[in-house]
């Protein structure tokens, strides 16, 4: 990961994010097995042909938004240390306005979203925009991804809650009325419920 930040320190921000998308698409074919197996349950999940172009497409987006969700913060970092507001192509705020309210009204803010788009851009975004928020996230299986995540949330986040044993801290987090973000769509283990997501 230290090389790809050298990277995107040394090339303009809209050719390295070209071509972190180019090695994604190597990257499909080199994980063949992943690939497979992620085509196949979405051809099981989405009731389709094995055949349909859709899985494919599908398939290349998500290798092509993994990419991007790791790099893009590294991008919009940059670009707010030299003073430049990234936020025009690489992301925009929509009801902007609810956030303001929601901010002055002196109660918590709970931010919810999903595994959808650059989920890594929201903390960074409202930090800058309102004030720095909790997250909560469950530990990488690389402790070197992990490490890596950690110090750069850090410069825009107030902290981590772990998300297995983390609810008693989540609820301070909310007496406290400061804003804390999740993330939904994940497999919460034994203790959690399984339910459909996105009709699925």
């Amino acid at each position: 990961m230290l090389a790809v930040d050298g990277l995107a320190a040394l090339l303009p921000a809209r050719v390295f994010l070209g071509l972190m998308c180019g090695l994604s698409r190597a990257g499909r074919h080199l994980l063949r097995r992943r690939t497979r197996a992620t085509a196949e349950r979405i051809r099981a999940c989405l009731g389709l042909n094995p055949d349909d172009p859709r899985i494919d497409a599908i398939v290349r987006g998500a290798f092509e938004t993994l990419a991007l969700n790791a790099v893009e913060p590294m991008v919009f970092l940059r670009l707010l240390d030299k003073g430049r507001p990234p936020e025009s192509f690489l992301a925009s705020v929509e009801g902007r306005e609810h956030l303001e309210r929601a901010f002055a009204g002196g109660r918590p803010v709970l931010f919810c979203s999903g595994h959808i788009g650059s989920w890594e851009l929201i903390p960074i975004l409202l930090s800058r925009l309102y004030a720095p928020i909790w997250g909560v996230a469950r530990p990488l299986g690389n402790p070197l991804l992990e490490r890596y995540l950690a110090d750069r949330r850090l410069r825009c986040v107030r902290g981590t809650v772990p998300k297995d044993g983390g609810g008693l801290k989540v609820a301070r987090i909310m007496r406290a009325a400061e804003p804390l973000g999740m993330l939904l769509d994940q497999n919460a283990g034994s203790g959690g419920v399984i339910l459909d997501f996105l009709g699925l």
